[in-house]
């Protein structure tokens, strides 16, 4: 049985979590500077409580130093290059920094994935809602985004585009699955059960397929990690339903009729799809600034393409293509072979602790990786933008924690 225990410490990391996945929605509200102001304070105040912590040992944590030198690396790269994602970059180190302060226990794993998906929650009840109730998202783009065109309708939710709703969703599915299927987190499985289903709606309404496909395979790809019996029947049955829910509700909910019909459109006309055509030129725009700067690329947050209609793309929407952009071979090898590096630590430690009771927090972690992994490097980023990262280091730092959980209790044997 995973214990519960509440640490002080953990109400830092919960506060930077929190801060740093509201900040999409509020940043249209907020000066970003003034955003990052509680960041830092809130980086000072847990620094000051890990220093008077006696008992916290450095072994058994594992790599996750190494994503310490890649936040770093990131944050002086776009310092020193004028990089415009000077903010998110330091998020990104100072969030790594956390996590690495709170890697030694695992009692803040569950209540931080609750926190997660109740935050998230919000999100996809609020595309329910405004799908249900249309009249009632004007007023609300009136008040916070009304000079934002890309906040169309309901897509958007409480965000300023349907991408990052479409993100803040599929996370929040991601781990209320965590919470219902693997960690099963005790009387509470029918709340996260439900709310899995109401995220699962929303992320079809928001009709973001890349979103929706890789939150599915990454959610069944764990599932067929996991070691039960007749899993694979349970599998196929529930894929089953899902297809007959879709069907049905395809025929009385117009946005659920959208979202396959994009989603299918895609699959059967991939080679003259106008968004993998337009990333097809993001890509090689990217390779060719990469061979203009191959060591250390041109910045990071400097990657920028400007179109002849006057607009501009500020991602190479591909993750491995954008390192090579901004990080040249340098930061590329660096940030993609951590990545690689860490889900193969992931599988090892799953495959070495099938029985033990860490397992379904590493399942959870292995999912939001291969989240992050099919989508980052398909058609999204993984490092440009909070909600992609802050969920990504999340993950790793239950991978850590769940190490030193087991050379703990190796060392007491």
């Amino acid at each position: 049985m995973i214990a519960r225990q509440y640490n002080r410490n953990d109400k830092w990391t919960y506060a930077v979590v929190a801060l740093c996945l509201l900040h999409p929605c509020f940043y249209l509200l907020f000066n970003s500077n003034l955003l990052f102001l509680p960041l830092i304070i809130t980086a000072f105040g847990s620094l000051f409580s890990f220093l008077n912590r006696r008992n916290y040992r450095l072994d058994g944590v594992g790599f996750l130093w190494m994503w310490l030198l890649c936040g770093l690396f990131i944050f002086l790269s776009c310092l020193l290059n004028h990089g415009r994602l000077l903010i998110v970059s330091a998020s990104f180190f100072i969030g790594a920094v956390l996590l690495y302060i709170n890697a030694d226990k695992t009692s803040w794993i569950i209540p931080c994935l609750q926190t997660f998906s109740l935050l998230m929650l919000i999100y996809g009840v609020s595309t329910i809602l405004f799908y249900v109730f249309p009249g009632t998202y004007q007023p609300f783009k009136a008040l916070f985004f009304s000079d934002v065109a890309e906040a169309v309708d309901y897509r958007s939710g409480l965000t300023s585009h349907y991408s990052f709703n479409g993100t803040y969703i599929a996370i929040g599915l991601i781990t209320s699955v965590s919470l219902c299927i693997f960690c099963k987190s005790g009387k509470r499985r029918e709340v996260w059960c439900i709310a899995s289903a109401l995220m699962a709606i929303a992320l079809v309404l928001t009709t973001k397929r890349a979103h929706l496909l890789s939150a599915i395979a990454a959610i069944v790809l764990t599932y067929c990690l996991t070691r039960k019996s007749g899993k694979f029947t349970r599998l196929l049955f529930a894929l089953g339903l899902v297809a007959i829910f879709l069907q049905i509700g395809s025929s009385f909910v117009p946005g659920i009729s959208e979202s396959i019909t994009r989603l299918f459109d895609t699959i059967g006309n991939a080679s003259s799809d106008g968004n993998l055509l337009t990333r097809g030129v993001l890509w090689r725009h990217a390779w060719s600034v990469f061979l203009d700067h191959p060591l250390f690329g041109q910045g990071w947050g400097t990657f920028i393409y400007h179109w002849a209609n006057g607009e501009t793309t500020l991602i190479a929407h591909n993750e491995l293509m954008n390192t090579l952009a901004e990080g040249g071979a340098l930061g590329a090898a660096l940030i993609n072979g951590l990545v690689l590096f860490s889900m193969i630590s992931t599988l090892r430690l799953l495959k070495q602790n099938e029985e033990s009771s860490l397992q379904g927090y590493l399942l959870s972690s292995i999912c939001l990786q291969i989240y992050s992994v099919i989508y980052g490097y398909s058609t999204g980023t993984l490092f440009s933008y909070e909600i992609n990262f802050v969920p990504y280091l999340m993950s790793i730092a239950i991978l850590c924690a769940c190490r030193y959980r087991i050379k703990t209790i190796q060392g007491e044997r």
